[in-house]
């Protein structure tokens, strides 16, 4: 009688945990982004890394939103001298606009358009990588 009760107490608590183990696999991985949403996410990562890398003031501040080869070449100028602690931000101009996205897996560019102080506007555009996730900029 007692090792029925048992059975039926094992089988009981692989029950709960199997119901659980279902919950916590439903919460964890419920929500998967579809293509349309993952494409908008990654225009707007791809917008803040171009806004925050071409409206800073020191390029040592946002170097971690290069590229494992840029952030390469930014130190070696860096120890040569041949980068200023501070650049002049008057001629760079206001972004307006992020515009053109074309993302192609692991590779991206995008076009940036800045206004500047004689009221030209000038459309640029950037490459992107994504690297342990992120997006970066490739130079």
């Amino acid at each position: 009688m007692r090792s029925r009760r048992a059975l039926v107490l094992i089988a009981a608590a692989l029950v709960v945990v199997v119901v659980a183990g279902i919950g916590i696999a439903l919460v964890l991985g419920g929500h998967r982004m579809s293509p349309a949403e993952r494409e908008a996410r990654s225009e707007a990562e791809i917008e803040h890394v171009l806004r925050t890398v071409l409206d800073a003031e020191r390029p040592a501040a946002v170097i971690d939103l290069h590229s494992a080869e840029m952030r390469a070449r930014f130190h070696l100028a860096q120890a040569n001298g041949l980068l200023p602690e501070k650049n002049d931000r008057s001629d760079q101009g206001e972004i307006l606009y992020v515009s053109n996205y074309l993302i192609d897996g692991d590779l991206a560019n995008a076009d940036v358009t800045r206004l500047y102080p004689d009221l030209t506007e000038i459309t640029s555009t950037f490459v992107l990588v994504r690297e342990g996730g992120k997006w970066l900029l490739a130079g």
